[in-house]
């Protein structure tokens, strides 16, 4: 519809987000591949026949391109210091004791559970062999703790090798898992999207501040409070967040995906009770569920970014997006695995939350116009219209590239921005239709963030 991706910058949070999407041909003559890329690493080096950059700065979200909805979900009188997810403070007695430490020295992994290609030498290091997955649960049972801390000494081993996915390649500690299914993971996760440490449960992920490595041996440590996680990368706090996996296991140990690892001083020690953290925003709850969505259409994963991820992520301090009012920011990816072409063919799906209805509405019209408002955009076809009875105030975008139609909507609901965006292949379905199918599924958020039930009253 308009002048192409080019025309499409604009200041949403600091943080570009770069879209690179292969346009080979096949059959129907549409473009088979999309490389979604945001941040400092680009991920999965693409080398494409014709390559498209979008650069649009959001609100603080490294976007995954389709969807990208941008919301806030905590009441409006919550002040950003009362939104942070804050440090644990003790509660009752601080005194802990070792339960286990491995001995891969002495017993190698006798009676640890195996997965994959593992070995232990005398030398009290153990290893994987090669660069493909696996995973070793330690011979101790979580089941009777709720305060908890697993530790290990962990070093990768040569070159990454070639996943099957640019988005596999990770290694670090992993608590509460089964041998058939693992638990919430604490670790490096070393390509796209959102590369560096992270807690990960099921598809979801959490980031936080950024650590460099040694060349050596790095130390992993993950506090378990009930539910809340803490992440700790040779002494440094990477991440806080508290996690309700849909289900959990007993055991604990070390997990790599495609990458050639070695572990040792492998300990897990009970620790004292803790103050629980603030309850972070359903973001997940308040996005596009399975039954949201085209049956093509599967729920690839979510990142949830916090204040530090952002800060690093994009050009602002934690200082001013506090200052900006944001609160916290979730982004979902949804792929398509077979279907009709007259269906979007991508989805991506992104969440913040402001502390006022002033601070989501100054975040929505710099999402459409760049800072300044209207008086100061630059380009006329960014508003192409609006939707009635969404949200408090909703406008459209939509362009043409590359064989496809990108159909973005934003909208705001009290504190809560929100953007969803679609990309359809051309040809297939008129724009009406593809803008109607793009903000059908935006009302179904704007639907899930008032029955959530939350205050929004200032």
């Amino acid at each position: 519809m308009g002048a192409g991706p080019a025309n499409a910058q604009r200041t949403l949070s600091g943080r570009s987000i770069r879209i690179v999407m292969k346009t080979s041909t096949r059959g129907k003559g549409f473009d088979d591949e999309l490389y979604l890329t945001g941040g400092r690493n680009h991920g999965k080096d693409a080398d494409p026949v014709d390559a498209m950059t979008i650069r649009m700065k959001r609100l603080t979200v490294p976007a995954v391109v389709s969807v990208a909805l941008i919301l806030g979900i905590l009441p409006a009188h919550v002040t950003a210091a009362q939104t942070q997810l804050t440090t644990h403070a003790p509660a009752g007695s601080n005194r802990s004791s070792l339960l286990y430490r491995s001995t891969f020295g002495t017993t190698g992994l006798r009676g640890w559970h195996i997965h994959g290609l593992w070995h232990a030498g005398s030398d009290g290091v153990a290893g994987m062999i090669g660069s493909n997955s696996g995973q070793i649960l330690a011979p101790v049972s979580v089941a009777h703790l709720r305060n908890f801390r697993v530790t290990a000494s962990i070093r990768a081993v040569g070159p990454p090798g070639p996943p099957p996915s640019p988005e596999i390649q990770a290694y670090g500690l992993d608590l509460r898992s089964t041998i058939w299914k693992p638990g919430v993971r604490g670790g490096s996760f070393l390509s796209y999207p959102y590369p560096g440490p992270n807690l990960a449960w099921s598809n979801q992920r959490v980031g936080g501040n950024d650590v460099t490595l040694d060349p050596g041996f790095n130390t992993y440590r993950v506090d378990v409070h009930g539910n809340d996680y803490t992440l700790t990368i040779n002494g440094l706090q990477i991440v806080q967040f508290p996690i309700n996996p849909r289900s959990t296991g007993t055991r604990v140990g070390i997990w790599s995906d495609h990458r050639q690892i070695e572990v040792k001083g492998f300990t897990v020690t009970r620790l004292g009770g803790a103050f629980p953290l603030q309850k972070a925003p359903p973001m997940q709850a308040l996005s596009l569920g399975r039954s949201d969505i085209p049956r093509s259409l599967r729920a690839a994963g979510g990142h949830y970014l916090t204040l530090e991820e952002l800060a690093r992520e994009g050009t602002e301090s934690i200082d001013a997006i506090q200052a900006r009012g944001e609160v916290l920011s979730y982004d979902a990816r949804y792929d398509q695995t077979s279907g009709p072409s007259t269906l979007p063919w991508e989805l991506a799906v992104s969440m913040a939350a402001y502390n006022s209805r002033e601070a989501a509405q100054k975040a929505l019209v710099e999402m459409e116009f760049g800072p300044g408002g209207p008086d100061n955009a630059t380009v006329a076809h960014w508003v192409v219209g609006d939707l009635n009875g969404l949200g408090d105030g909703a406008s459209i975008l939509s362009y043409d590239s590359g064989g496809s139609t990108y159909v973005f909507i934003t909208f705001r609901r009290e504190a809560y921005v929100v953007r969803v965006v679609t990309v359809f292949l051309q040809g297939f379905v008129t724009h009406s239709e593809m803008v109607n199918q793009t903000g059908a599924l935006a009302k179904i958020i704007d639907r899930h963030i008032r029955q959530a039930g939350h205050s929004l009253s200032p």
